[in-house]
């Protein structure tokens, strides 16, 4: 059987030519508008979040991959921070084209549009300008991150998730860690098949995933009421302050606020020893049943 390491940390690959229509003209001025790349993307079959659909932090997550891969002007190992907005879910198995945008200037802003058969999936603004700095001190999560830890609860009706489902090959297993209050905490050692060959550090798309995924349950206790079968992610902001390779991690998410179906919510990975590696914040809508992915 494949590993994911060899087909998932590249799952989100580049198939075909990356064309760059700047002129390349050495005289315009450093201001001047450059020309997108339009970069080629392939959805790996495995990474479903709901059944058929890319998981939605990995989703999110291709917002810095498609500059990373279609420009080969930035270090990925920058990366501060990125905003994806989701807009209609990206479907598996199939080829994306992502139009980058190159700052202008100086700028450190890259925005992204990924389509997939001229609809777009996903948009956002990737920054790579180094760590993202002063970390926030998100005393709520910290305050239950490391504790004890709640028994996992496996979702039946979300099995195929790659990230927290059960039936997911080679998935993460996340099963999540619901706790009282609509808080979420779960325990995650990467192994190398979770390691960016380029980096030697975790592959964005798994980090991503795995914050991605303890937000939505936050939310449980409201969809239960409702009688809703998920959260499904609209919008996703993603900072990282550290990195880390195969070690241990802790991983807290909380609700924010509730208005009706829509959700907003916080998660923080944390090394062992209480370091901040990253965080995410969340949009959710809460839905009545999975949509079909587009054909």
């Amino acid at each position: 059987m494949t590993s994911l390491k060899s087909v998932g940390a590249r799952s989100v690959g580049l198939r075909g030519q990356v064309s760059d229509l700047a002129s390349g003209d050495p005289a315009a001025p450093p201001d001047a508008p450059h020309a997108p790349s339009t970069v080629r993307l392939w959805t790996d079959p495995r990474l479903d979040g709901p059944p058929n659909i890319l998981q939605g932090g990995i989703a999110a997550s291709l917002i810095p991959t498609a500059v990373v891969l279609g420009t080969e002007l930035v270090d990925r190992a920058r990366l501060t921070s990125f905003d994806a907005r989701l807009i209609a879910p990206t479907p598996l198995d199939t080829e994306l084209v992502a139009m980058v945008h190159h700052p202008l200037g100086d700028g450190t802003d890259w925005t992204v549009e990924v389509q997939h058969f001229g609809r777009t999936t996903v948009s956002g603004i990737a920054n790579f300008d180094g760590p993202a700095g002063d970390e926030p001190e998100l005393p709520q999560l910290r305050a239950f991150a490391f504790g004890d830890l709640p028994q996992p609860q496996p979702q039946p009706h979300m099995a195929s998730c790659v990230v927290c489902g059960s039936a997911a090959v080679d998935g993460l297993d996340l099963h999540p860690g619901i706790m009282d209050g609509d808080r979420v905490l779960n325990a995650w050692t990467p192994g190398p098949e979770h390691v960016d060959d380029n980096t030697g550090r975790i592959d964005l798309r798994w980090l991503a995933g795995a914050l991605d995924c303890p937000t939505a349950w936050a939310t449980k206790r409201h969809l239960d009421e409702n009688g809703w079968i998920g959260a499904l992610l609209g919008g996703f902001r993603y900072r990282r302050f550290r990195d880390v390779a195969d070690e241990p991690v802790r991983i807290a998410a909380s609700l924010d606020a509730a208005d009706g179906r829509k959700f907003r919510a916080t998660s923080a990975m944390f090394t062992e020893s209480g370091d901040l590696i990253a965080t995410a914040s969340t949009f959710m809508i809460g839905v009545a049943s999975i949509p079909a992915p587009p054909v």
